[in-house]
């Protein structure tokens, strides 16, 4: 399956999502292909070569008041540690393989869940009352994933475990504007 295909399943898998936790039909099929392909259309450039390396980060797809979209490119060989967006979403693995780990949090102590291994057309969902998780990634191809937030998805602030303290608050890394990757993509490849 090539990055297009990849990239096309995943649009029909969050206008599910997004139909699900928004009004329904509150965002329709044409709404969601303007966000995802007119305004990013970023996730169509992404077509890896062997050793192609993006600059790694989050970058702003789209943002309204019901939910946000990101595309995260990581970095080679991330471990992530356990955090919550403290709201629904969902994510989808465009490239690479994204290692999910997902948690339950009992009186400051986490157990796992689960651990999953996405590959590029894979989607994990999210409830906001069961959003701990971690991510981890391997050598390339280089992981790039679809991201949705839901409404109280706070875009500079989070939450994340710390074995000695437990739960803490954090500032996010810093979150690009989509045209940084789209330029990448169109120069590089």
């Amino acid at each position: 399956m090539n990055t297009r295909d990849v990239f096309d399943e995943l649009i029909i898998t969050m206008k599910n999502i997004l139909d699900y936790h928004c009004d329904h039909g509150a965002l329709s099929w044409i709404g969601l292909e303007k966000v995802a392909r007119a305004e990013s259309h970023a996730a169509s450039q992404l077509t890896f070569k062997e050793k192609s390396i993006a600059p790694f980060g989050r970058y702003l797809v789209h943002q309204e008041e019901r939910f946000n979209i990101q595309v995260d490119i990581f970095s080679e060989k991330y471990i992530g540690c356990p955090h919550t967006h403290d709201t629904w979403g969902a994510l989808g693995v465009i490239s690479g393989r994204l290692k999910v780990v997902d948690y339950q949090l009992i009186d400051n102590s986490l157990t796992t869940l689960r651990s999953s291994l996405l590959l590029p057309g894979a989607a994990s969902t999210f409830k906001a009352d069961s959003d701990w998780h971690s991510t981890e990634t391997f050598e390339l191809p280089q992981v790039v994933s679809f991201h949705i937030y839901g409404e109280a998805f706070d875009l500079a602030n989070g939450k994340r475990f710390n074995k000695d303290v437990g739960v803490e608050k954090y500032v996010r890394g810093t979150l690009h504007d989509v045209d940084q990757c789209i330029r990448f993509f169109t120069e590089n490849n």
